[in-house]
């Protein structure tokens, strides 16, 4: 294979003679190896002509075999995986007709073509799909760039969205033949494609083995995507590249990327684009800038939205997914539990803590001594119940009250919305927003569904859902301090509204659900699910 640069490439074969250590056996293997490999999965590993003797062939196959340590020596490049997994024997891909003595795959692997230090990164991105403004170059083209700039009316150019990343040029770019790759996935001739690469600088005191490019390669960035698009956006090859481009290292993982399914977009371009800068290059911007602990929230955040619209049409399963994130940040918060010493005099309230905590301390007193003793078993009941010592004047908010909370957190005023709503469109159950929200979520968390017709109305259930997944989209922009506007996901035409969009009950009733008559004003989606007239 040739070492010189190469934009991009889907695939390829790596071959050369190499050894693998049996974990079966206790004794490395030699033979001539070949990997296949693609941009869609793992590489596939094929060995021909091993040591192995007729008995050492039968003990692998008796059983599951794990390998470690395979080392190819490729023309001008060394292909290395640390463990290996023996697969069922499949027809062999060798024109020839080779007989395959083992066929392995892997988890993680690195075709390493130079020991220098790389200095670009160049990520695949997978089922991107994003109309993208044709951003100009005001500055020297990058080595990793395609070199095509798109006029305003080139609709088959590759287009791009700058970034940065660790103080250097970064940039989204479109592949070249991506609109045929989008139409396979539109036509669902392909489930699961590379549309675009993401590249940019490497870190100087970052490491570039597989597990530390792990742990600074900007990932965020693939959920702020998703959000935007409303597709689930993952990452293919991981390429490493100097700074003339040449590729130095290829990093195989095998991501658990899902297939192709276009949900409800959140920022597009050509309507929410400020001047000319992407917005959604501004969300994916501030995504990759934030904390560790940021990127844990939005993470948190933006894979319950998918989950949720995936499974819109079961409303029961979407409310479930939207709940638990939604719990989840309000625990992160800290707003899920209230203290009921807070509402003593501050004098007893002091005290009742100072009781609480004497109260912990001797239990953990006791704790240590059973410890000690290797008495393990009464030592993790007293921690628990020290654990509850301290805890005793809290007590667990109902969802809606958490949430009402959360809501006040990022300066969101949903709840004083729903209840102007509710005011004047009164529910026929007389019930308010935080005690529907507590209703639906007690029945799809305690007892898993939600009984429809006789506790719940079916079409009740997914305005909620919806209004919920808005709400946690615009909680995860603000989590990454994304300023734009955004389009929500309620039923009217596609807007363009500022995240803290909602004031009142006209805002709010936009998103379908409304106290007196539940039927639907504008059907987006649902046929399958409430019918047509």
């Amino acid at each position: 294979m040739s070492n010189q640069f190469t934009w991009y490439e889907g695939r390829g074969i790596y071959e050369g003679r190499g050894t693998i250590w049996s974990e079966t056996l206790k004794s490395p293997i030699t033979g001539r190896f070949r990997v296949t490999w693609s941009d869609k999965g793992g590489c596939r590993i094929e060995c021909f002509g091993t040591s192995l003797s007729l008995p050492q062939s039968l003990v692998i196959l008796q059983d599951f075999s794990e390998f470690r340590d395979l080392e190819i020596q490729c023309e001008g490049a060394v292909f290395r995986a640390a463990r290996c997994y023996r697969v069922n024997a499949v027809e062999s891909a060798n024109v020839e007709g080779e007989q395959v003595d083992l066929s392995l795959t892997t988890l993680e692997a690195e075709y390493i073509v130079s020991p220098e230090r790389p200095r670009f990164r160049a990520v695949s991105l997978v089922n991107f799909v994003a109309e993208i403004l044709p951003f100009r170059d005001s500055a020297a083209p990058h080595p990793l760039r395609s070199g095509r700039e798109p006029l305003d009316t080139d609709r088959t150019a590759p287009r791009w969205i700058p970034l940065s990343f660790n103080g250097d040029t970064a940039f989204i770019e479109q592949l070249p033949d991506y609109n045929q790759r989008v139409q396979a996935l539109k036509d669902r001739t392909e489930t699961v494609s590379t549309t675009a690469i993401f590249a940019g600088s490497i870190p100087n005191s970052a490491g570039v083995d597989i597990e530390a490019t792990k742990d600074w390669l900007p990932t965020a960035a693939t959920d702020a995507l998703s959000l935007a698009t409303g597709i689930s956006v993952g990452v293919g090859l991981i390429e490493l590249r100097d700074e003339n481009g040449a590729l130095n290292r290829r990093i195989h993982i095998p991501f658990q990327n899902k297939n192709f399914k276009p949900n409800h977009s959140f920022i597009t371009d050509p309507a929410h684009a400020r001047t000319s800068r992407s917005a959604v290059g501004m969300l994916a911007q501030n995504a990759i800038e934030g904390s560790a602990e940021m990127k844990k929230r939005f993470r948190l955040l933006v894979s319950a939205i998918e989950e949720a619209q995936d499974d819109i049409e079961t409303p029961d399963h979407a409310y479930t997914y939207i709940v638990r994130a939604l719990d989840g940040m309000a625990n992160i918060h800290s707003v899920n539990r209230t203290r009921l010493a807070d509402s003593l005099p501050a004098t007893c309230a002091q005290t009742t803590r100072q009781t609480l905590y004497e109260a912990r301390d001797k239990l953990k007193k006791e704790e240590r001594a059973y410890r000690q003793s290797g008495d393990t078993a009464a030592a993790d009941i007293l921690e628990r119940i020290a654990s509850r010592a301290e805890q005793a004047d809290a007590i667990e908010d109902s969802f809606g009250i958490s949430l009402t909370k959360l809501l006040r957190i990022y300066g969101l005023r949903d709840k004083d919305a729903m209840r102007d709503f509710y005011s004047k469109s009164p529910r026929p159950d007389g019930r308010s927003w935080v005690q529907t929200l507590n209703r639906y979520r007690s029945g799809v968390i305690h007892r898993g569904y939600l009984n429809y017709g006789v506790e719940a109305e079916i079409l009740d259930v997914i305005w909620y859902t919806r209004h919920l997944i808005d709400i946690a989209a615009r909680i995860g922009m603000k989590e990454v301090a994304y300023a734009g506007t955004y389009d929500p996901f309620n039923l009217s035409a596609t807007q363009q509204a500022d995240l803290d969009w909602i004031k009142n009950d006209v805002q709010v009733k936009q998103f379908g659900f409304n106290g007196m008559n539940p039927k639907p004003f504008k059907l987006i989606g649902f046929e399958s699910i409430i019918g047509t007239e």
